[in-house]
């Protein structure tokens, strides 16, 4: 828990250290002013910061089994 709090402190810095060099970096991109740099991702699409929250959700894969498939578990035995 000590540890968490410790990191939680440190986000401001790591915040201005980000936004320091990013700007250097890649001038034309710029974080929002509210938040933190955590509360972004970099959209490589359109190369701009878009809130986690404000993501597009993405197709989730099916992972069923199709319905032609028996699972049937195998018994080890010591003979």
């Amino acid at each position: 828990m000590q540890m968490l709090c410790a990191l939680h402190r440190d986000w401001p810095k790591f915040d201005t250290f980000v936004r320091e060099r990013l700007s250097e970096v890649l001038p034309v991109l710029t974080f929002p002013a509210d938040g933190t740099v955590f509360d972004y991702f970099i959209d490589s699409r359109n190369g701009i910061c878009v809130r986690w929250n404000q993501r597009p959700l993405e197709k989730s894969h099916s992972f069923a089994v199709s319905g032609s498939y028996v699972v049937i578990p195998e018994v080890f035995n010591s003979l």
